[in-house]
């Protein structure tokens, strides 16, 4: 179980990805579930979602290199949690948070959980 102010750090990272946009993208949460269902952690300026099995070894923190799971970055303060952990947080605050693209968003957060989901 997350601690309140962890539970604030994955809150404050996923609303960074939420509220970030540029020309033609008004949020990056559906890249980031796109990079997550392909394995691969992503970061924005103040926030980032990495996971340790990321092919790209450079984008994996060092923090992260001896844990099977994945990290959610804000202003310099990680979280690191078991991959299935991360994946339902994401789902569940995706449900809460997101209604532009809502059931786009909330399909692939399926797909997320059932990737990460233990054998």
């Amino acid at each position: 179980m997350l601690k309140h102010n962890e539970i604030s750090v994955v809150h404050h990272c996923l609303l960074d990805f939420r509220g970030s946009s540029s020309l033609g993208v008004n949020s990056y949460i559906p890249i980031l579930l796109n990079r997550l269902l392909k394995s691969e952690g992503v970061g924005l300026e103040m926030s980032g979602v990495y996971l340790s099995n990321d092919d790209d070894i450079e984008n994996i923190p060092d923090y992260l290199l001896d844990v099977n799971g994945m990290a959610f970055e804000f202003m310099d303060e990680h979280v690191t949690v078991p991959f299935s952990l991360g994946a339902a947080f994401i789902a569940n605050w995706c449900n809460k948070n997101i209604v532009e693209n809502r059931d786009a968003i909330i399909s692939k957060c399926n797909g997320l959980i059932k990737k990460y989901q233990p054998v």
